[in-house]
């Protein structure tokens, strides 16, 4: 009795394991977003650490050049900021919109937050690049810093979303396979 039991378990498992394995798993919308994500952290990075020399050197110095180079740095590191935290929601909204279980009244909601989200620091980083001096940039920092409080609630409701969509799809499955067994 106990073997046919594992044995049935066994075969719904490879049953299951064969159909719900993604054929792509990643589409080529998504994939694409996902690279320029990427390709955007790394130069993110590299900002964040050129940026950090020049505080750090401004910090020290507190001449008119350490000032100017630390204004021209955390320009450059704000905007990369901005960029990509905007690429990281356009690729979290490929993976919504790629995502089956998600019904479309919660796809076409968060979808429209993540675009209003992106579309706001698209702005701000133009914003940044006319500021003036070292100040501004800073206020301009800290308005973004408070703003991402509510991007990063939509980036785990959207998360939340896409894991609960994939368990419905395949809770889905599963009843559809033990029905056809």
């Amino acid at each position: 009795m106990k073997r046919t039991l594992y044995l049935f378990l066994l075969v719904v498992f490879l049953i299951l394991l064969f159909n719900y394995l993604p054929k792509n798993v990643l589409s080529q919308n998504f994939s694409f977003t996902y690279s320029d994500y990427q390709s955007k952290l790394s130069s993110f990075i590299s900002e964040e650490k050129d940026f950090q020399i020049a505080r750090s050197e401004y910090l020290t110095y507190k001449s008119l050049g350490s000032q100017e180079k630390a204004l021209v740095e955390t320009k450059q590191f704000l905007e990369a900021r901005d960029e990509v935290t905007r690429v990281y929601l356009g690729a979290l909204g490929a993976k919504l919109a790629e995502t089956p279980g998600i019904t479309d009244s919660d796809k076409k909601t968060l979808q429209a937050s993540l675009d209003n989200e992106m579309k706001y620091y698209e702005d701000h980083k133009k914003f940044i690049s006319s500021a003036g001096s070292l100040e501004d940039v800073v206020a301009d920092s800290d308005e973004a810093s408070e703003r991402y409080l509510s991007t990063e609630l939509l980036i785990y409701k959207t998360l939340i979303t896409i894991l609960s969509g994939k368990e419905e799809n395949f809770r889905a499955n599963l009843y559809r396979i033990v029905s056809e067994l």
